[in-house]
């Protein structure tokens, strides 16, 4: 039987990155070799997260059409979600291997990328700027700000000690640790925000907003099973990709093995935070920048839009949300983060109100405002670089 390209796609980077990893689960390498060969384990375990991912989102969205849901949906819930599953997976592992650093930065640096770059940048290249969903004004981007401050007072930390901050840390409030009934919370304003969404779409009739798709005939005739197989399988090699991608690392013998962005950590002396604001954060945002790109690219600026906004929310809400429901004793202690990563959610949520404040304006994000936000969201990554620089053992 004939292999095709999607599937080929997919089962070189494993090959790729099984190989790499017997070769360094072996330790016969050291130095420059050594380094090499991680460097390349990690770019092959980001293809196949991409890959998968990507599976996971065409296998999604036939599913979607088969039950006739409008284009915006899709893109702000099952695009959405799918897309963050990598997030999902790694900030679920990082927590349960006790990096809390990791799994809150990886949440926060996808979203930063999320808004700033990767919509900026597409408001940016885009003829006339973005237009703008009434939905994402009045629903979507005051949620995303309204979490980002409920996020702050769960693992947020004050920096001046007072009697109402000490009652609020009594109650497991600003305590830099995500407790099961703050993640709760996160989780239940998640499933109200579905429920909203879906009755707003039903009675608005959006199903005929835009016209379908037309899908391969080849495709039509497979069954419904055969979708939630191949998202069955996208999850499983996300989830796998996702925990190399996290990695670990340990002492034999006096020498540290291991792999993946815990390993570059150590090896380097970088904070965990930072690994997952960046490297880790863009190797998982892979997926919505791809999506993103194709839709706009084939017109279809809902899509892209929803896709962006869905996966911040998901990431905010679902994601930090299901990490912290199970990544509490006795599986693992509850995700904690350091004082010093509390300005990491102070600079998302800013990007959040400068995002709101452009798009009241005229319902539209301009190429101008476009190209603030994306400078902005640089700007911040390259700080956070430089801050940490002197930091770090190269």
């Amino acid at each position: 039987m004939k292999m095709s390209g999607s599937t080929m796609k997919l089962v070189i980077p494993i090959i790729v990155a099984l190989l790499d990893m017997f070769l360094i689960n072996a330790q016969v390498l050291t130095g420059s070799t050594l380094f090499i060969i991680q460097l390349i384990l990690f770019i092959s375990i980001i293809f196949v997260i991409w890959e998968s991912s990507d599976l996971l989102v065409d296998a999604s969205q036939k599913i979607a059409k088969h039950f006739k849901v409008s284009p915006f949906l899709i893109g702000l819930t099952v695009i959405a979600f799918g897309t963050s599953v990598p997030e999902l997976g790694t900030s679920l592992l990082a927590g349960l291997g006790g990096r809390g650093d990791i799994a809150i930065a990886n949440i926060v640096g996808s979203n930063i990328l999320n808004i700033s770059v990767i919509l900026g940048g597409l408001a940016f290249l885009t003829k006339g700027g973005l237009a703008i969903n009434r939905q994402s004004i009045k629903l979507d981007t005051p949620l995303l700000i309204f979490g980002t401050l409920l996020v702050l007072l769960f693992i947020g930390h004050s920096p001046i000690s007072s009697s109402f901050t000490d009652k609020l840390t009594e109650y497991g409030l600003l305590d830099l640790k995500l407790g099961f009934l703050e993640a709760m919370v996160l989780l239940s304003l998640f499933v109200i925000y579905i429920f909203i969404i879906i009755k707003r779409r039903e009675k608005a009739h959006d199903v005929s907003v835009e016209p379908e798709t037309k899908i391969d005939s080849a495709t039509t005739e497979r069954p419904i099973y055969f979708d939630i197989f191949r998202i069955i399988i996208g999850l499983v090699f996300v989830m796998l990709g996702c925990h190399v991608l996290v990695g670990e690392v340990s002492l034999v013998d006096g020498v540290r093995a291991g792999y993946g962005a815990v390993w570059f950590a150590s090896v380097f002396g970088v904070p965990d935070f930072l690994v997952g604001l960046s490297i880790v954060a863009l190797g998982t945002s892979a997926p919505e920048i791809v999506v993103s790109l194709s839709a706009v690219k084939s017109k279809s600026v809902d899509i892209g839009i929803g896709n962006l906004l869905g996966s911040a929310i998901f990431n905010l809400f679902a994601v930090l949300g299901i990490a912290g429901l199970f990544v509490q004793p006795p599986l693992a202690d509850a995700i904690s983060i350091h004082a010093e990563a509390i300005q990491s959610l102070f600079a998302m949520g800013i990007l959040f109100i400068m995002l709101l404040v452009f798009f009241i304006t005229r319902r539209r994000l301009s190429r101008r405002e476009g190209l603030i936000l994306c400078s902005t969201g640089l700007a911040y990554m390259i700080y956070e670089i430089i801050v940490t620089m002197p930091s770090i053992n190269l």
